[in-house]
């Protein structure tokens, strides 16, 4: 049952994902949701599904603070079983191959006491 609910999920989302923006770019990351790819500088970036769909979700919501359970449920889907540090895992991930100092990242922020931001200069 767990694994039919992921694959409706993952249907839903790739159905929806085909009305909106074929490529996103911030600074000088450019994502493209048609191939799947993203790039940095002008250098292509292996993101794994979960990182690839989170930067997605983070980027057209850009500017906005995001409840880590959205999170978890928008990128997951509604009914997984996803602890809360998987998230932030990823997201340290997304950090390490996406920012220059991820330590103290200028685009994928922590709210605090709420869940994550891409912030972005638009």
């Amino acid at each position: 049952m767990k694994e039919l609910l992921s694959r409706v999920n993952a249907l839903i989302r790739r159905a929806y994902g085909q009305t909106e923006d074929k490529q996103l770019s911030f600074g000088g990351i450019v994502i493209n949701t048609a191939t799947r790819t993203v790039t940095r500088n002008g250098e292509k970036v292996m993101l794994a599904q979960r990182e690839f769909d989170l930067l997605v979700y983070l980027c057209r919501n850009r500017n906005t603070a995001i409840p880590k359970e959205k999170l978890l449920s928008e990128v997951w889907g509604a009914f997984s079983e996803v602890e809360p540090s998987t998230l932030t895992v990823h997201i340290r991930w997304l950090r390490e191959k996406l920012e220059d100092d991820p330590a103290s990242p200028k685009y994928i922020k922590t709210v605090w006491r709420l869940g994550y931001m891409l912030e972005v200069d638009e």
